[in-house]
This record gives structure tokens, sequence and C-alpha cells, in this order.
């Protein structure tokens, strides 16, 4: 299999409340953002479409969470 990065992730977020983060990448790529809170179960919970500046994603059911984990992948 081929890696290759597809996007980027950049936190912008101040606890308490909701959790935010920007991604960035080439534009017109389909995001599928998911979250876990053991890294083994993961739920989508958005998607974006990215264009040619970095897109806000928040994620307003963080707080009832102790922990959480977020990946972006391409949708196929």
């Amino acid at each position: 299999r081929e890696l290759r990065e597809v996007c980027r992730l950049e936190l912008n977020s101040t606890f308490p409340g909701p959790f935010r983060f920007t991604l960035t990448a080439r534009p017109g790529v389909r995001l599928i953002i998911e979250a876990s809170s053991d890294l083994r179960i993961w739920t989508t919970v958005g998607a974006v479409t990215t264009g040619p500046l970095p897109v806000p994603f928040v994620d307003s059911t963080a707080t009832q969470f102790q922990q959480r984990f977020y990946r972006a992948r391409e949708e196929q």
C-alpha cells in the first residue's frame, strides 16, 4: 500500500467547550471526520469538503467524553 498525506488537522480549541480544529487539504477533497474514545471503535461525526482556505470543524459533543481522538479520511 502507498501512504500519502491527505490532509492536516490543526487544533484551535480551548477547554471547556466544543472541540474545534481546522483541516487543510488540496481543494475539492471530501473528508469524513471520525471520533473515538478508545482508538478501536470509530464513529462518523461529520464531513467537510476542502477549499482554498482551511476548513473549520466543531464537535459540540466532545464535552460528553473524558477523552476523544479524531481522524479524517478521504471519502472514496
